[in-house]
């Protein structure tokens, strides 16, 4: 029998040595799990309220075997909302962006089976992790919530591509807030756009109609906003990692500064760096930061150790750090962990035939480093080796091959564009109006994620013919 595990849980709120109450409040000062056995977990909620007479941006963040899971939101953003239609003024698209008043309704439609959607427009590109959505009431009675949806972005507007797994058949009409998350990753999107295609009967009228009262983004981070007077709950949960008894806490972070019950003063957060052959920035080993510094991380490209070259092919991260990448350099990283590390991976490089093809990727599917050649289609699929090597694609394997596929418009609307992905290339979609004359035109470039891609080009006021570049992702 396993033994039964308990933790309190503590949450002070100081910041650099002080304690201020004018700003924030944060409660309870402590909270107990209870009995809670390994392989299990337990929540409990804390409160967060904002007592000054400005908007407060704010983090909480904690280590193992504690985690927060409420998902921060974007509420102190400018946005502006728009819709496929609008019932009237008094029922306009921007009612639905948080903090305004009113619903937003689609036109009246006489069946269910019908399209329109609601988009929100952030005036930047943001990570979106997951959406809010309040319904419209009608006293108790949800109106308007449709039964089928999905969920689509854009960086431009233009060009759209599907939230993979955002998609929801038979949907029960909702009692209160729902709450989708992006299960399988966030989005990096200026757009952010609801379709609804099967509609639900207001209440009042005998119409079909496409209604919401408020559509709000989630953030990826646990980052939140406040205005003057309000409140947020957040959600922790504790889960053992080990028999025995646990301490540990997890803190309010405002003004840039973190305070654990270890640390007191403006850094202490660790980022910890794994790498054989030096990095640029920041060195091998612990580094220390304050709250919300942005740190550049990067590796040399090719490194020589005992006169063997290696190319790095990118990190896998823990914390703030991105779980993972392909690149030697990460980009800025804002650390809002307490603890962050990254280690850089690396692979022996080299061609030594000459033939376009890097040995490592000869050695993987022929046995030896110059076992490829480049001009030969060995699984007769119509691709030679270095174009599978170029699509990512497995040259010995027929059902593994680069797929493009155009749809014309459908009803006038939009050009729908398939094509498979892998990772580590980049894929330009491009057009032209003659099949045969003409400049071809780059309409968007999109990271390959190993999944397919789905995309949808509005623009189709006369004919177009498309193709995909691949290249190998810089």
């Amino acid at each position: 029998m396993k033994k039964c595990t308990w933790s309190s849980y503590l949450l002070p709120v100081l910041l650099g040595g002080f304690v201020y109450a004018t700003a924030y409040n944060a409660t309870p000062d402590s909270r107990n799990f209870g009995i809670v056995r390994s392989g299990e977990s337990a929540d409990q909620i804390f409160t967060v309220q904002n007592t000054g007479d400005s908007p407060l941006v704010y983090s909480v963040c904690t280590d193992a075997p504690y985690s927060i899971i409420t998902t921060g939101d974007y509420r102190s953003l400018n946005m502006a909302a728009a819709a496929s239609s609008t019932y009237s003024s008094s029922w306009a698209a921007s009612n639905v962006v948080y903090g305004s008043f009113g619903n937003w309704s689609s036109v009246h439609h006489l069946s269910a089976s019908q399209t329109e959607w609601i988009q929100l427009n952030f005036e930047q590109i943001v990570s979106v992790a997951g959406v809010r959505i309040t319904a419209r009431f009608n006293g108790e009675v949800p109106n308007g919530y449709p039964s089928d949806y999905f969920f689509e972005y854009s960086t431009n507007g233009t060009i759209w591509a599907a939230v993979s797994g955002a998609s929801y058949i038979n949907q029960p009409n909702p009692t209160g807030i729902v709450t989708h998350i992006f299960n399988n990753g966030a989005v990096s999107a200026r757009y952010v756009r609801m379709v609804a295609t099967k509609l639900r009967m207001d209440s009042i009228s005998s119409g079909y109609y496409f209604q919401l009262s408020e559509f709000e983004p989630l953030s990826a981070s646990n980052t939140y906003s406040l205005a003057s007077g309000t409140s947020q709950n957040i959600t922790v949960r504790y889960t053992p990692l080990s028999e025995g008894i646990h301490t540990q806490s997890v803190n309010v972070i405002s003004d840039g500064v973190i305070v654990a019950k270890d640390v007191i003063g403006t850094t202490g957060l660790k980022l910890i760096v794994d790498n054989p052959f030096g990095a640029y920035e920041p060195p091998s080993g612990t580094n220390l930061y304050a709250y919300g510094a942005s740190v550049p991380c990067s590796a040399v490209s090719v490194a020589s150790n005992d006169g063997t070259n290696y190319t790095c092919i990118g990190w896998t991260g823990t914390g703030a750090v991105p779980a993972s990448g392909n690149d030697n350099k990460t980009g800025l990283i804002v650390l809002t962990n307490l603890n962050s590390s990254i280690t850089w991976n690396w692979q022996l490089s080299g061609d030594l035939d000459s033939d376009g093809i890097p040995d490592t990727w000869a050695d993987q599917y022929y046995g030896h480093a110059t076992g490829a050649v480049a001009s030969a289609d060995n699984d007769n699929d119509g691709y030679t080796a270095y174009q599978e090597y170029r699509f990512g694609t497995d040259p010995t394997n027929a059902l593994s091959r680069f797929e493009f596929l155009c749809r014309a418009p459908v009803t006038n609307n939009y050009a729908g564009i398939y094509f498979t992905t892998a990772t580590g290339r980049d894929y330009t979609v491009e057009y032209r109006t003659s099949l045969t004359e003409g400049f071809w035109q780059p309409l968007v470039t999109l990271p390959g994620s190993g999944s397919p891609l789905n995309l949808k080009d509005y623009n189709i006021g006369q004919q177009r013919f498309y193709r995909v570049n691949v290249n190998m992702a810089e």
